[in-house]
């Protein structure tokens, strides 16, 4: 992940949380939010990175007198990729209603973690970036299990 993504992830996450505390969430819940906001980013922007490199490693080898090729390998590396945007965008939209200390957004966010993480853990012996967005999701987990006091219905 290039240093320009993740200052884009930084700043979004940063620019949400002055926003929500501008309009008067807690601390708390704006904070839980915002790193939900920036694993969601950090998540797209790697899945992004992920199906372009395979699309341009495919397309090279095409290029250089190999056949496109569509194959069980490209598929189902392409369809994490598809699973791994969804997760990201899906962290990214829960982040308004965590903000807004909305137990139904902490249930749904904690189901989401949970799948993130069940997705990259196989991954991890094979690939060293499911090893930093599992960590990623773990923490996230842990963190907005373990609070759960502005979230209380």
């Amino acid at each position: 992940m290039g240093l320009a993504s993740l200052a884009l992830c930084v700043g979004l996450a940063v620019a949400f949380a002055m926003r929500a505390r501008r309009a008067g969430r807690g601390r708390l819940a704006t904070m839980l939010a915002s790193l939900t906001l920036f694993a969601g980013c950090v998540v797209t922007v790697l899945a992004t990175l992920h199906a372009a490199t395979i699309v341009s490693l495919r397309v090279a080898a095409w290029q250089s007198g190999g056949r496109f090729g569509y194959d069980f390998r490209f598929y189902s590396l392409m369809l994490l990729a598809g699973v791994l945007a969804a997760a990201g965008v899906s962290l990214a939209r829960h982040a308004p209603r965590l903000s807004r200390a909305e137990p139904e957004a902490r249930r749904r966010t904690l189901v989401l973690l949970v799948a993130l993480f069940a997705v990259n853990a196989p991954l991890a012996p094979l690939q060293g970036f499911a090893i930093g967005v599992g960590a990623l999701a773990l923490a996230l987990f842990v963190l907005l299990a373990a609070v759960k006091k502005p979230f209380r219905g």
